[in-house]
């Protein structure tokens, strides 16, 4: 569903505003970034945002924790921050504890949230915006370094303001039993 939220995404920002053809050429060419290790996932993707006038997403059919890219030409010139990042890291990840030895993440965990946690925040302008969707418990675990310390993150630099408590059952597709917040 990665493809239909980056078209609404554009549908609304084409429909709400009186874009400049200069603006417009940055919203089809440059404005929408994305990962996902998923072949199928990132094959769907790039065929549905070319049909919704996304003419050259940066999308990536890549890890996008250990920042491997099996696409690399779509990926070209990255941004080293974003100004907007809205995510859903995977439910239950985990990486290879041998790889994560040797990565640049402060505080090492071979839990995926947590790695994309801290990927966000080192991403991200400051001052600008993000929206997350964790399960519940990631907040919530402290025997963990790893995950108080990302924690501590969260709240004392990304200039935490909101999370919103949603009920179990609400992501019916994957992991339907999960309780969920969104962090803002």
């Amino acid at each position: 569903w990665t493809w239909w939220f980056l078209a609404e995404t554009y549908k609304y920002l084409y429909e709400n505003n009186k874009l400049t053809s200069k603006e417009l050429k940055f919203l089809s060419e440059e404005a929408f970034w994305w990962k996902d290790n998923s072949d199928t996932v990132f094959a769907i993707t790039l065929a549905n945002l070319a049909v919704h006038n996304i003419s050259m997403p940066h999308i990536a059919n890549a890890n996008t924790i250990m920042n491997t890219n099996y696409n690399i030409d779509l990926f070209d010139n990255e941004p080293l921050q974003y100004d907007y990042i809205f995510t859903n890291p995977p439910f239950w990840g985990k990486e290879n504890p041998e790889l994560i030895k040797w990565s640049e993440f402060a505080y090492k965990t071979s839990n995926t949230q947590i790695l994309f946690m801290q990927h966000i925040l080192k991403k991200l302008k400051k001052g600008w915006e993000c929206a997350v969707v964790l399960d519940e418990w990631v907040l919530f675990r402290t025997n963990e370094t790893a995950f108080s310390k990302t924690k501590e993150l969260i709240m004392n630099e990304a200039d935490l303001h909101t999370i919103v408590s949603l009920p179990g059952g609400v992501f019916t597709s994957t992991w339907a039993w999960v309780k969920t917040n969104l962090l803002f």
